[in-house]
């Protein structure tokens, strides 16, 4: 808790401008739908933004290791997200149908996958960029993978234009981001 608590209530007090608007959307949608069963808005918006948020000890641990600041830290991690689209993966692995023990698994295993991923290429960006400007770190990072960045994009694009996607659809487009990290 000690270890922890410090980072957390830093990206907290941040977390909302963090986000790209789709994730402030769904987080959101969600707090409305908890306060209008009765959960008070406080409450409401902790609680929906509560698998987001559980990056924060992602990005203390990565701030500590660099020898960074939280918020940089931060910046960094929620806009590397956005731009890889790793939360319009994640919905999509939640859409997955599971229908028997084993397709849980690896519904669980993909949303491993996903939370590795992205402080993994945290790390990778902070760890080849000098300065202490998020967006900056960005671009230093998308210029030194612009080719393994593009093919992503590109598969992105296409996954987005089809209606719906499967397990093996998503394993490959994990499998072409891991080598953005």
């Amino acid at each position: 808790i000690g270890l922890f608590r410090p980072g957390v209530e830093q990206v907290g007090a941040i977390f909302g401008s963090l986000l790209d608007a789709s994730a402030r959307a769904a987080i959101e949608a969600q707090a409305g739908a908890y306060a209008a069963a009765g959960v008070p808005e406080a409450v409401a918006v902790r609680v929906a933004a509560g698998d987001t948020l559980f990056g924060a000890l992602d990005i203390t641990e990565i701030a500590q290791a660099a020898q960074r600041a939280v918020p940089v830290v931060a910046g960094v991690y929620f806009s590397l997200s956005g731009r890889l689209g790793l939360g319009w993966l994640r919905e999509r692995v939640s859409a997955l149908p599971a229908e028997s023990h084993w397709q849980m698994l690896a519904k669980g295993a993909m949303r491993d996958e996903l939370a590795q991923l992205q402080r993994a290429v945290a790390v990778n960006a902070l760890a080849n960029a000098g300065g202490d400007v998020a967006p900056a770190i960005i671009d230093a990072w998308a210029a030194r993978n612009a080719a393994p960045l593009a093919r992503a994009e590109r598969m992105l694009a296409e996954l987005r234009a089809l209606p719906t996607l499967d397990l093996a659809m998503l394993s490959v487009a994990l499998r072409e981001l891991r080598l953005l990290a």
